[in-house]
């Protein structure tokens, strides 16, 4: 049906205009977890700073980047890529809301 051609650039623009746009609301939802995290507990604790959102999501990408290499679970292929944004979505939100329950107690 299509030309190698016609499929190369259909990846193109799928990885251009879907994949990278989930990525980057992944990694801001994991940084703004990190930063609610951070002033909840980390910032009380040991009197240090804010946490904003920009270095947090740095931290997380860093850290991201660091488990690549000690991480070696295979990605399911045929899992929908809306599928894989909102299970990582998920992990965010489960966090944020059992820090906010504990934070609570404090």
């Amino acid at each position: 049906m299509f030309t190698n051609a016609k499929k190369t650039f259909l990846n193109f623009l799928k990885t251009t205009f879907i994949t990278l746009p989930t990525g980057l609301l992944s990694f801001l939802a994991y940084g703004f977890t990190l930063s609610c995290l951070w002033s909840w507990f980390i910032k009380n604790t040991f009197s240090l700073p804010d946490l904003a959102l920009i270095p947090a999501t740095g931290i997380v990408i860093i850290i991201t980047f660091l488990s690549l290499f000690i991480n070696d679970s295979k990605v399911n292929p045929k899992n929908n890529i809306f599928t894989n944004f909102f299970d990582k979505i998920q992990i965010p939100i489960g966090f944020l809301i059992l820090g906010y329950i504990f934070q609570l107690f404090l």
